[in-house]
Order: C-alpha cells, then structure tokens, then sequence
C-alpha cells in the first residue's frame, strides 16, 4: 500500500490495511524524483516522507484560518439522549474530543456520510471524521469502531519498526501507533492509532495536512502532495489512546 493509499482510507475514518517500513521509504523515493523543492510565502512546501526537512526557512507561516460555511463547534448533548447507537457513540466521541479540543470548530469531512464527527455505520464498522480548526490552523481527525476476535487482529499488522511501534493503553489495552512523516514543525505528519478491547477494534488518526486545491479527482497522493495546514496534528497520540480508550465507545458498552 501507498502513502495515497493510506490516506485515502484514514479520511473515511478506517483502519489502513499494511504499510511497510520499506513501502514507505520507497514512497519517498519516488516522490523525491516526482518533485521540486518549492518556497511558497515562507513556507515548506516538499518535505521528505522519512521525516528529514528538506528547506528550512526562519519563522513559521501565519495559521490558516478557516473560510466558508459549515464551520461549527461540537454539540454533543443533542446526541447524549438518544437510544440509537450510532448517537451514542457520537456523544461519547465528541464529548472526549471536545474536552482536548477546547474552543476548536469543526466541518465535514467530503468523503463522511455524516456531520462533523457524527458516528455512522459502514458495513460491520462504525466511524467518523472532521476537519478542525483552532488557533494553530486546520488539521483532520478520524475514528473507527469495528469487532474484533482479539488482539492478534491488531497488533504488528500494519508495518514493521521504526514507522510502527506499541504501547499500552490506560487499562492494559494492546496499542499499535503509526507516524509517518517529519517530526518538526510544519512538516507533513499522519499519526494512526489503533487499540483492541473487550473484542472491539478501536481506529484513530490524525493529520496536520489536507488536499491543496491542485489535487485533481482519481490522482493519486502520497504524504508530501498535501498541503500543510498547521505546524503538528491536532491531537497528539496520548490524546487519541485517551479517546479510544473511554469505555463507551466498546461495541459491547
């Protein structure tokens, strides 16, 4: 699998399927030849996927703002008093994240079949996503729930060190991480999360980069064609252990 490949998958709020260490470096590769290192109002604009900076410039760009209609903050209560499941995820979900995200407005994912961080079901999976903003610029989040026969089904599958690597959750919970991308400010990152638990699979990412508006329908993307839209990913790994790890979030809550 792709960079592409992989992002395409985290923005429909679903668990990538395999991405190895050496597909990763490969893609770099390929996207170094691809492109040309270009200065655009004193920013980055190519950084490479192994996380090395390829310009550094002084300063930091201004934080993109948010522009247009359907900007909104998370109103989770009117999701609380319902019995349907899928509004019962949303009010957990969007009570955890609004507690980290204090002051942050939200939009609709294009490719989500609901609202900004409105759990709906695909298939034998639950998800969601949004785009968010605060006063650091616009990043994406993205949430999967899915069943799971055990923790075999979630751990080492996605790649291999030093893109992958494990860690517990707060109540022991086996915890697969991704980061792809650079480390530094404003450098192109994707962090995906993943977490078994009482036979639940859980799924979240996070990314500082959306599509620019060069990107054309059906072309394939890898990690440094997309436009860096805030100096780090909205929510930090400790921050999307701690969401997927609120209980009612578990298919069997």
């Amino acid at each position: 699998m792709d960079l592409g490949t992989a992002l395409r998958e985290y923005t429909d709020g679903g668990p990538p399927t395999r991405l190895t260490s050496a597909g990763v470096l490969a893609a770099g590769h390929r996207a170094r030849h691809r492109r040309r290192m270009v200065l655009a109002a004193g920013t980055v604009a190519a950084v490479t996927v192994t996380g090395a900076l390829v310009v550094a410039i002084p300063g930091d760009p201004p934080p993109v703002r948010p522009s247009g209609p359907g900007w909104t903050a998370l109103d989770p209560q009117r999701f609380c008093a319902s019995d349907d499941r899928a509004d019962r995820f949303t009010c957990s979900l969007q009570t955890a994240v609004s507690r980290r995200l204090p002051g942050a407005t939200f939009r609709r994912n294009p490719a989500a079949a609901a609202g900004p961080l409105e759990v709906y079901r695909d298939g034998d999976r639950w998800t969601a996503s949004a785009l968010v903003a605060d006063e650091h610029g616009i990043g994406a989040i993205g949430f999967g729930i899915s069943p799971a026969a055990g923790p075999g089904d979630v751990k080492e599958q996605l790649c291999e060190p030093p893109v992958c690597s494990e860690r517990t959750g707060p109540h022991g919970e086996p915890v697969t991480v991704l980061h792809v991308g650079g480390r530094r400010s404003y450098q192109n990152q994707l962090i995906n999360v993943r977490m078994y638990a009482a036979g639940t699979q859980l799924f979240a990412s996070a990314t500082n980069a959306t599509f620019g508006a060069t990107a054309q329908p059906g072309e394939a993307q890898v990690l440094e064609q997309q436009e860096v839209t805030r100096p780090d990913v909205p929510l930090t790994v400790d921050d999307l252990v701690a969401i997927l790890a609120v209980p009612d979030l578990l298919l069997t809550s």
